[in-house]
Protein backbone atom coordinates (compact mmCIF):
# COMPACT_ATOMS: atom_id res chain seq x y z
CA UNK A 1 0.00 0.00 0.00
CA UNK A 2 2.76 2.51 0.44
CA UNK A 3 4.13 2.38 -2.27
CA UNK A 4 0.64 3.56 -4.23
CA UNK A 5 0.67 6.69 -2.58
CA UNK A 6 0.48 9.19 -4.71
CA UNK A 7 2.89 11.95 -4.98
CA UNK A 8 0.44 14.61 -4.38
CA UNK A 9 -3.26 14.25 -2.80
CA UNK A 10 -5.31 17.84 -3.05
CA UNK A 11 -3.02 19.77 -5.25
CA UNK A 12 -0.33 19.53 -2.40
CA UNK A 13 2.68 17.03 -2.02
CA UNK A 14 1.87 13.86 0.57
CA UNK A 15 3.79 14.62 3.58
CA UNK A 16 5.62 11.84 4.87
CA UNK A 17 5.54 10.08 1.76
CA UNK A 18 8.80 9.27 1.05
CA UNK A 19 9.14 8.50 5.13
CA UNK A 20 6.61 5.61 4.76
CA UNK A 21 7.66 4.00 1.63
CA UNK A 22 11.01 3.74 3.53
CA UNK A 23 9.41 2.31 6.84
CA UNK A 24 7.94 -0.09 4.06
CA UNK A 25 10.88 -1.00 2.31
CA UNK A 26 12.68 -1.65 5.35
CA UNK A 27 10.26 -3.73 6.88
CA UNK A 28 10.55 -5.99 3.47
CA UNK A 29 14.00 -6.16 3.53
CA UNK A 30 13.59 -6.94 7.50
CA UNK A 31 10.92 -9.71 6.84
CA UNK A 32 12.99 -11.34 4.11
CA UNK A 33 16.57 -11.71 5.73
CA UNK A 34 15.23 -12.51 9.85
CA UNK A 35 14.06 -15.88 8.46
CA UNK A 36 16.74 -16.91 6.65
CA UNK A 37 19.65 -15.56 8.42
CA UNK A 38 18.51 -15.33 12.24
CA UNK A 39 15.83 -18.25 12.20
CA UNK A 40 18.23 -21.28 11.60
CA UNK A 41 20.28 -20.41 14.84
CA UNK A 42 17.44 -19.79 17.12
CA UNK A 43 15.68 -22.86 16.03
CA UNK A 44 16.53 -26.72 17.39
CA UNK A 45 18.74 -28.58 15.20
CA UNK A 46 17.26 -31.15 12.85
CA UNK A 47 16.52 -34.21 14.02
CA UNK A 48 17.97 -37.88 12.86
CA UNK A 49 16.25 -38.93 9.93
CA UNK A 50 13.80 -41.71 10.89
CA UNK A 51 15.64 -45.19 9.56
CA UNK A 52 13.83 -47.17 6.97
CA UNK A 53 13.08 -49.94 9.58
CA UNK A 54 11.09 -47.74 11.85
CA UNK A 55 9.06 -46.28 9.09
CA UNK A 56 8.09 -49.68 7.77
CA UNK A 57 7.40 -50.62 11.23
CA UNK A 58 5.01 -47.61 11.65
CA UNK A 59 3.50 -48.71 7.97
CA UNK A 60 2.68 -51.99 9.45
CA UNK A 61 0.95 -51.18 12.15
CA UNK A 62 -1.05 -48.22 10.13
CA UNK A 63 -2.00 -51.44 8.18
CA UNK A 64 -3.09 -53.66 10.57
CA UNK A 65 -5.30 -51.14 12.55
CA UNK A 66 -6.90 -49.48 9.12
CA UNK A 67 -7.69 -53.50 8.52
CA UNK A 68 -9.10 -54.52 12.13
CA UNK A 69 -10.93 -51.40 12.03
CA UNK A 70 -12.59 -52.13 8.49
CA UNK A 71 -13.30 -55.91 9.96
CA UNK A 72 -14.70 -54.84 12.59
CA UNK A 73 -17.05 -51.90 11.13
CA UNK A 74 -18.21 -53.76 8.10
CA UNK A 75 -20.71 -57.01 7.25
CA UNK A 76 -19.00 -60.39 6.81
CA UNK A 77 -17.76 -61.03 3.04
CA UNK A 78 -18.59 -57.29 1.90
CA UNK A 79 -17.01 -57.73 -1.80
CA UNK A 80 -15.73 -53.56 -1.85
CA UNK A 81 -14.56 -53.93 1.76
CA UNK A 82 -12.23 -57.21 1.37
CA UNK A 83 -10.60 -55.48 -2.21
CA UNK A 84 -9.52 -52.63 0.42
CA UNK A 85 -8.51 -54.71 2.98
CA UNK A 86 -6.23 -56.95 0.37
CA UNK A 87 -5.44 -53.77 -1.27
CA UNK A 88 -4.33 -52.31 2.22
CA UNK A 89 -2.57 -55.83 3.17
CA UNK A 90 -0.28 -55.82 0.04
CA UNK A 91 1.32 -52.33 1.88
CA UNK A 92 2.13 -54.32 4.53
CA UNK A 93 6.13 -55.04 4.56
CA UNK A 94 6.73 -52.44 1.81
CA UNK A 95 10.07 -50.95 2.29
CA UNK A 96 10.39 -48.76 -1.27
CA UNK A 97 8.53 -47.58 -3.62
CA UNK A 98 8.22 -49.40 -7.17
CA UNK A 99 10.41 -48.79 -9.80
CA UNK A 100 8.38 -46.13 -12.26
CA UNK A 101 9.98 -46.92 -15.67
CA UNK A 102 9.28 -50.66 -14.73
CA UNK A 103 5.20 -49.90 -13.56
CA UNK A 104 4.87 -47.73 -16.67
CA UNK A 105 6.28 -50.43 -19.34
CA UNK A 106 3.73 -53.00 -17.72
CA UNK A 107 0.71 -50.52 -17.95
CA UNK A 108 1.86 -49.70 -21.46
CA UNK A 109 2.02 -53.55 -21.94
CA UNK A 110 -1.22 -54.00 -20.47
CA UNK A 111 -2.85 -51.25 -22.63
CA UNK A 112 -1.38 -52.41 -25.47
CA UNK A 113 -2.86 -55.87 -25.05
CA UNK A 114 -6.23 -54.92 -24.37
CA UNK A 115 -6.39 -52.72 -27.52
CA UNK A 116 -5.38 -55.78 -29.48
CA UNK A 117 -8.38 -58.13 -27.65
CA UNK A 118 -10.76 -55.32 -28.58
CA UNK A 119 -9.61 -54.87 -32.25
CA UNK A 120 -9.74 -58.65 -32.55
CA UNK A 121 -13.15 -59.03 -30.85
CA UNK A 122 -14.35 -56.63 -33.72
CA UNK A 123 -12.66 -58.41 -36.46
CA UNK A 124 -14.17 -61.31 -35.26
CA UNK A 125 -17.61 -59.75 -34.92
CA UNK A 126 -18.08 -60.16 -31.39
CA UNK A 127 -18.40 -56.20 -30.84
CA UNK A 128 -19.89 -53.51 -32.91
CA UNK A 129 -17.37 -51.16 -34.37
CA UNK A 130 -19.37 -48.85 -32.17
CA UNK A 131 -17.87 -50.76 -28.91
CA UNK A 132 -15.13 -50.59 -30.01
CA UNK A 133 -14.55 -46.98 -30.60
CA UNK A 134 -16.34 -46.23 -27.23
CA UNK A 135 -13.61 -48.36 -25.15
CA UNK A 136 -10.95 -46.28 -26.76
CA UNK A 137 -12.69 -43.20 -26.06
Amino acid sequence: MAFSLPLTAFGQSLPFRDAIIFVAAEVIIISLIVPTVILPFILPKKEVATSDEEITNHRNRMVEYASAQLIASSPQNDPPVSKVIETLLSQKGRTTRPNRKNLQAMLDHTNQIATDVVLEMERNGEISSQSAQATFA
